[in-house]
């Protein structure tokens, strides 16, 4: 009975050492698999930035040349009339404002926090950079984005701006030339100099945090890899 009960007693304990070794096993496999999925993310992460930092230095030399424009234009105005010949030759007036904004590229990272990989590596330095990147720099880069555009096209003096180029089709030239000459259309573009100016340091903060987040966003994946081979 002694020896049934001990062989029994094996038994279950060599059951008991199996399924937890089956259970370390499992818990092994799927840290290894959440470690990878996390790299994998951060390589997409780091795809992302890489172009986003290529978009914004464009963009900032965009708002530069448009600056340049507004102040050229602004130190005409204040010393004569524009007329006719000036809206014809004025870089200004040349060429409408076209996309200026800076919307960075949040996919990969809003799909790796979504999938929890960014709460299970809180812990890391990288995680916490790319968090105040994403979720300060780049909201209050998009919101600034909107209020500009707002501040900027909700004003009537826009409309003016943009009919010159089809005043031939559309508009009479006297009127155009009575409204540019206005102190609404200064006080429009002087408004816009100072957005400009404004945005401009922006997004060179912007870009500036977002070179020291992809260095070391580079170096935590130079360091993955070295571990990972050796």
């Amino acid at each position: 009975m002694k020896n049934i009960l001990a062989r029994g007693g094996i038994e279950f304990l060599a059951v008991l050492l199996g399924l937890s070794g089956s259970l370390w096993i499992d818990g092994v496999s799927k840290n290894n698999a959440q470690r990878k999925e996390f790299f994998q993310d951060l390589i997409a992460i780091n795809n992302e930035l890489i172009d986003d930092l290529n978009v914004v230095s464009e963009k900032i030399e965009y708002n530069e040349k448009k600056l340049k424009e507004i102040r050229e234009f602004l130190t005409i105005f204040e010393k004569s009339k524009i007329g006719e010949e000036a809206l014809d030759t004025l870089a200004f007036f040349k060429e409408p404002l076209g996309n200026r904004s800076f919307f960075g590229k949040k996919s990969a990272y809003l799909s790796s926090k979504s999938a929890g990989n960014f709460n299970r590596t809180s812990n890391l330095n990288i995680v916490n950079t790319l968090t105040r990147l994403y979720d300060q720099t780049y909201v209050r880069m998009d919101a600034n984005n909107k209020y500009m555009d707002d501040i900027t096209l909700r004003d009537d003096q826009w409309t003016w701006y943009l009919s010159n180029s089809t005043r031939n089709f559309i508009y009479n030239i006297d009127e155009v030339l009575n409204k540019i000459n206005s102190s609404e259309f200064y006080n429009w573009v002087i408004k816009n100099e100072f957005m400009f100016n404004y945005f401009i340091d922006l997004m060179k903060e912007t870009k500036k945090e977002m070179i020291e987040t992809q260095k070391q966003l580079s170096n935590e994946l130079e360091t993955k890899i070295k571990n990972k081979d050796e």
